[in-house]
C-alpha cells in the first residue's frame, strides 16, 4: 500500500527513551519532515543526525499504522540511537528496510513510518520515514506450465487464456502495470508453434484470442501446439522478464461431410451406384455394387450417421434401414405397374448433428433385368452399370465372335478335307518327264531262255508301240560281258503321284555331288529281264509297285501288257 493512499491510521506509539541532558536540535540541513530510504539501503545507513543538550533527556517514538505493539517491538530493532559523544546523537538503520520481508513478516505493505524524537521537556515535530521500493525480484507466472485443449473449429477471436490473474510480482509499492508478449516457440521442430494461430491484441492486458488462420485437425503435422508467453513489471530497461509456456492440444471436430465407400470416388459427392433387379422380386435385400452402400466418417468423434432415401420412392417400392444403409425392395415392379427399364433412387447420409449440416448423397440406379433402356428414359451416369450388365454386354460380342471363329474354322477343316481328296486322286500327268524308276520289276537278259529273242520286234503297251532294242545297237563296251544290260530305273508314273514325284527329284538334287557310276564292265549287276513276265499268258497288268501300294489307282490308268505268246486267233494277246 503506497504512502499517498494512507488516510487515517491507528497510531501505536513505542518509546525509546535515552537520558541525554539538554534541549534537541536536528541538523539545520536536515530541516525537513520527510526522509527517504531506499528499501535496500545498506546497514548503518544514516537518517538523520542532530545536537542535543548533554542534560537532556532523548525519547524516540517510532509510529506505524495499523501495526500492534508486538509488531511495532519487531519494526524499532531496524533502527538505532546513536551518540558519538555527549553533544550530538545520529539515528541509522540496522538491516535494510525490505518491504518484501514487511509485507510476509506483517501481511500487509509497509511502505512509511513516522519517528518522533523527544529531547527533555521539548517534543520535535513527527518525522516520516519513506521506504523507496526498489524493482528486485522477477515477476512470476503462478502454477506454470500451463495446459489448453482446444477443438481445431475452434472461432476467430475467441479467448484461449487470460494471464493478468496468473502473475504476481512480490516487489511492493513500485509495479503498477505487466507487459505480456507470446512469440514462436524456439525449442525443436516449428512446426509445434502455435503463434501462427494465436495472437495477442493488447499488451497491458494478456488476454491471448484465435487469429484468423485455421487449425486443420487431419493435416497439421502435430496436435500439440507450445506457446511461449512472457510478462514484464515495467516497460523500461530496468524492466524485470520472467517467461512461461502454454501446451495447447488440438483436438478433432465434426466439420467434414461424410464420404462414401467407393472404389472409385472416394470425396465425390453423389456417386454413382447400381443394383438390378427382376421384375418380379420383391421382399429382398437389394446387391448394390461396385460395394455395398456404406459412408465413412472421416472425422474421430464417432458421431452416429442416418440414411434415408431423398427422392426416386414415390411408390413406396424401397425402404432403407437408418443405421447401416440396407436398402430392401417391398414390392415388385409388376405389383407397381412400372414399364421401364431403370429406376434410380437418391440416398442421403447425414451425421447427427444439432445446428449443423454434415451430409452427402449418393446415386442409385436400378435396373430391370431383361428390359431394354430406351431414349426417353433417364440413364444411369457413366460407370454405374451392374456387374452383371457389363458381363452381359461383354458376353454378346464374345458369343458373336465365337459363332465366326467357329464358321471359319469348319470351312477351313472343309476345304483341308477337299483338299487332301483332291490330292490324293490327283495323278502324274502323261507328259511327266521325270526319270522312271521301279523298284521291283527287273529286267534280266541272263540265260539261255532269253537267247535269240527278237529285238526288233514291236512290243505294244497298251496303247502305245515300243520298239525291241537290238544288242547291235549298243556301243563297244569293251569286255563287258556279252547281253549284259545295266539295270534300267523304272518307275510307275500311273500311280506315282505329284508329292512323291518331287520327293524324288529333291533326293536327286541331294546326290548331285556324288561320283556317278560308270559302266565299265568291271562291275556285275544282280539283276535282269526276267523273260517270263513277257511270256507269261495269264497276267492282265504291271504289278503296283511299294511306293504306291497304300494308294488307290484309278483303273483307267492301269498298264495292260500283252501277252508275247500268239493266241488262237494269231494276235498277241
Amino acid at each position: 500500500m503506497n504512502a499517498h493512499n494512507i488516510a487515517v491510521f491507528a497510531v501505536s506509539l513505542l518509546l525509546l527513551t535515552t537520558t541525554v541532558q539538554g534541549s534537541c536540535k536536528i541538523d539545520s540541513q536536515q530541516q525537513q519532515s520527510t526522509f527517504s530510504i531506499k528499501e535496500t539501503a545498506e546497514n548503518g545507513t544514516h537518517i538523520l543526525n542532530g545536537t542535543n543538550d548533554p542534560m537532556d533527556v532523548i525519547e524516540l517514538k517510532v509510529k506505524q499504522p495499523s501495526l500492534d505493539n508486538q509488531q511495532l517491538n519487531k519494526l524499532i530493532s531496524f533502527f538505532m540511537l546513536q551518540k558519538p559523544d555527549d553533544a550530538t546523537f545520529i539515528i541509522s538503520i540496522t538491516k535494510p528496510l525490505d518491504l518484501e520481508y514487511f509485507n510476509g513478516e506483517f501481511g500487509r505493505e509497509i511502505t512509511f513510518l513516522m519517528l518522533v524524537l523527544k529531547c527533555g521537556a521539548d517534543t520535535l515535530p513527527e518525522i516520516t520515514v519513506t521506504i523507496s521500493p526498489v524493482n528486485e525480484v522477477n515477476p512470476e507466472f503462478n502454477g506454470a506450465p500451463y495446459f489448453k485443449r482446444v477443438r481445431e473449429d475452434m472461432p476467430e477471436n475467441e479467448l484461449l487464456m487470460d494471464l493478468s490473474p496468473f502473475v504476481t510480482d512480490k516487489d511492493v509499492g513500485d509495479t503498477v502495470n505487466f507487459y505480456y508478449n507470446i512469440f514462436p516457440y524456439a525449442i525443436g521442430n516449428e512446426e509445434h508453434g502455435a503463434d501462427k494461430y494465436f495472437i495477442m491484441r493488447a499488451t497491458t492486458n494478456g488476454r491471448i484470442t484465435k487469429n484468423n488462420i485455421t487449425m486443420d485437425f487431419d493435416t497439421m503435422p502435430s496436435h500439440v501446439l507450445m506457446l511461449n508467453i512472457s510478462v514484464k513489471d515495467a516497460p523500461g530497461a530496468t524492466a524485470r522478464t520472467s517467461f512461461a509456456t502454454i501446451n495447447i492440444t488440438v483436438t478433432d471436430a465434426d466439420d467434414q461431410r461424410p464420404t462414401w465407400d467407393h472404389p472409385e470416388c472416394m470425396k465425390c459427392t453423389a456417386p454413382p451406384y447400381t443394383a438390378t433387379i427382376r421384375d418380379t422380386d420383391k421382399n429382398i435385400v437389394l446387391a448394390i455394387q461396385p460395394r455395398p452402400l456404406q459412408a465413412i466418417d472421416l472425422d474421430t468423434l464417432g458421431t452416429p450417421m442416418f440414411y434415408s432415401i431423398q427422392s426416386g420412392n414415390d411408390n413406396g417400392m424401397f425402404s432403407i434401414d437408418a443405421a447401416s444403409g440396407a436398402i430392401s425392395l417391398l414390392k415388385s415392379v409388376r405389383e407397381v405397374g412400372f414399364t421401364g427399364a431403370l429406376l434410380r433412387l437418391v440416398i442421403q447420409v447425414k451425421k447427427d448433428l444439432s445446428g449443423k449440416d454434415l451430409s452427402n448423397f449418393a446415386v442409385l440406379s436400378v435396373n430391370i433385368f431383361g428390359r431394354q433402356v430406351n431414349s426417353t428414359e433417364t440413364l444411369p451416369p457413366d460407370g454405374a452399370a451392374t456387374e452383371e450388365d457389363r458381363g452381359l454386354a461383354l458376353l454378346i460380342p464374345l458369343v458373336i465372335v465365337g459363332v465366326l471363329l467357329v464358321g471359319i474354322l469348319a470351312a477351313l477343316v472343309v476345304v483341308v478335307i477337299l483338299y487332301q481328296k483332291k490330292r490324293k486322286q490327283t495323278t502324274v500327268a502323261p507328259d511327266d518327264k521325270s526319270e522312271p524308276q521301279t523298284e521291283e520289276e527287273e529286267l534280266n537278259t541272263d540265260g539261255e531262255s532269253y537267247a535269240g529273242h527278237d529285238f526288233n520286234k514291236k512290243i505294244v503297251f497298251g496303247n502305245k508301240t515300243t520298239q525291241g532294242i537290238s544288242t547291235d545297237e549298243f556301243p563297244d563296251t569293251g569286255g563287258i560281258r556279252a547281253n549284259k544290260l545295266a539295270p534300267l530305273p523304272l518307275r510307275d508314273t500311273g500311280t506315282e503321284t505329284v508329292e512323291e514325284g518331287q520327293k524324288k527329284k529333291r533326293s536327286r538334287r541331294r546326290n548331285k555331288n556324288k561320283e556317278p557310276e560308270i559302266f565299265d564292265g568291271t562291275k556285275e549287276y544282280n539283276m535282269g529281264v526276267d523273260p517270263e513276265f513277257f511270256e507269261s499268258g495269264d497276267k492282265q497288268r504291271v504289278k503296283r509297285s511299294q511306293r504306291s501300294y497304300e494308294k488307290k489307282v484309278d483303273p483307267s490308268t492301269w498298264i495292260t501288257v500283252p501277252n508275247d505268246q500268239p493266241g488262237e486267233d494269231g494276235v498277241n494277246l
